[in-house]
């Protein structure tokens, strides 16, 4: 089948023949509303991606052993967020697709599944990381009691977010950023993070002796913050419209 696809690719030479006249078509207005909504996105990535070296700078003013805890605890939780992303990003095309038909009404209506859909997926995974949270740390060679301890409690707090976390990324990848509502979900994820979740970790780690656990556990907060504020906009309905329009 590969070698169909080529020969017919070369033997069709307009298959790569490209219309640089396209090009001028690219008007300043155009140009507006992609950065209008892609800038929030790309600003929201790298600045998240810097909220969690600053967590691991954090956890490092408690001991060696708890940067190695959280990061393995990260690790296997990242195999729970794979689920999380396919539902998401199925829901940002589908969602977009029907505002991008006009179809509002059906758009909003799928929204709500994909919410019951993530938030039943989050349970049922917490459910299966609370159970199996005892037994994972094992799996792991090398790696010290206190460590293997560490993880154990960490994955159980993790447990009980999941299904909360599910929901907000279900809106911040799908629902509200297919309806190009970015510069929100960027102003909820920046207020979370930068405004609850990093100021606790270092307060906590560098000022108190709790458990690591439950360091996590409190900073974790902004995970419920989220919540309350995606959902609220959620129900305003004001990301459902076509781009196309706006």
């Amino acid at each position: 089948k590969e070698a169909n696809i080529v020969h017919y690719s070369i033997a069709k030479k307009e298959v790569f023949k490209i219309k640089f006249s396209l090009i001028t078509e690219i008007s300043k207005e155009f140009v507006r509303k992609l950065f209008k909504k892609a800038l929030p996105v790309t600003l929201n990535e790298m600045i998240w991606g810097l909220g969690m070296s600053m967590y691991v700078i954090a956890f490092g003013f408690i001991s060696v052993s708890a940067i190695s805890s959280i990061h393995i605890a990260n690790q296997i939780m990242g195999l729970f967020w794979v689920v999380n992303a396919g539902i998401s990003n199925a829901c940002a095309i589908m969602i977009g697709n029907k505002l991008g038909e006009g179809k509002i009404e059906v758009a909003k209506n799928w929204g709500k599944r994909f919410i019951k859909l993530s938030f039943i997926f989050g349970l049922i995974l917490g459910v299966i990381l609370f159970l199996s949270s005892a037994y994972i740390p094992n799996l792991f060679a090398n790696i010290s009691p206190e460590i293997k301890e560490n993880v154990h409690l960490i994955l159980i707090v993790f447990s009980f977010y999941v299904p909360i976390k599910f929901v907000n990324v279900i809106h911040i990848i799908g629902t509200l950023r297919a309806g190009g509502d970015t510069l929100f979900s960027f102003l909820v994820e920046m207020l979370a993070l930068w405004g609850i979740g990093v100021p606790l970790a270092f307060i906590l780690t560098i000022y108190t002796s709790l458990p690591l656990y439950v360091i996590i556990g409190i900073i974790n907060i902004e995970e419920i913050v989220k919540f309350v504020f995606v959902n609220k906009r959620f129900f305003t309905y004001k990301w459902a419209k076509n781009l196309v329009d706006t």
